[in-house]
């Protein structure tokens, strides 16, 4: 502490400036690795969980959609409301196809490849 007391008033204002500068530098650092990991999950998250919520929610409206062609079908009367609603059940069908095979090609791990499997054991 005496040490500190024999140095000028300038020196000590020049050393406690460059201990702030560069505990501020190593918290920068610090930060930037953190935002990295910060970035990389958000990555994750944008480009590949959102992703698959969405398809699995459009799959949901879809077989919704195909529930009430169903329910039509039964319903209605007329030749040409059936050829119709036939028409939109198999393009919801070829929609819903391919919304499960984009399903598939994003899933990465073996537990998810399992869980789709039985999830298209139960389709059939």
């Amino acid at each position: 502490m005496n040490a500190l007391k024999n140095l000028r008033i300038g020196t000590r204002l020049g050393s406690a400036f460059a201990l702030v500068a560069l505990l501020m530098t190593g918290m920068a650092l610090i930060a930037g690795y953190s935002l990295s990991g910060v970035r990389a999950d958000m990555d994750k998250v944008l480009n590949d969980l959102y992703v698959k919520v969405k398809l699995v929610n459009e799959i949901g409206d879809d077989i919704n959609l195909q529930a009430r062609i169903t329910r039509n079908l039964v319903i209605m009367d007329s030749r040409a409301q059936r050829d119709e609603e036939i028409k939109s059940l198999m393009a919801s069908r070829e929609r819903l196809t391919a919304k499960y095979d984009e399903l598939e090609r994003r899933i990465a791990t073996a537990e998810g490849r399992a869980l789709f499997g039985e999830l298209q054991q139960e389709r059939k």
